[in-house]
């Protein structure tokens, strides 16, 4: 099961975006938010630097809007990262 800090793409999707674990599961599900270019979201209180993350190369922020529940079963879907 995924960790609060685990970094992955969502594979189905076919993006580039990458997705982060905010919470440990409850009831099989976790909650996850996106990570975009900053450019699509100047005002989120959560910026990611240049090399905070070994896969990102551009100026980005958490894009909370997006956040999803997930079930944290569905790793056929997920395309692991290395965590932050």
């Amino acid at each position: 099961m995924p960790e609060p800090g685990t970094v992955f793409q969502i594979v189905p999707e076919g993006s580039n975006h990458y997705w982060v674990v905010i919470s440990t599961p409850l009831d099989g599900k976790v909650l996850m938010v996106n990570i975009t270019d900053e450019r699509h979201c100047p005002d989120s209180p959560c910026k990611v630097a240049i090399g905070e993350h070994p896969s990102v190369d551009k100026a980005s922020a958490v894009y909370y809007r997006k956040a999803r529940e997930v079930e944290a079963a569905m790793r056929s879907c997920m395309k692991s990262t290395s965590s932050p």
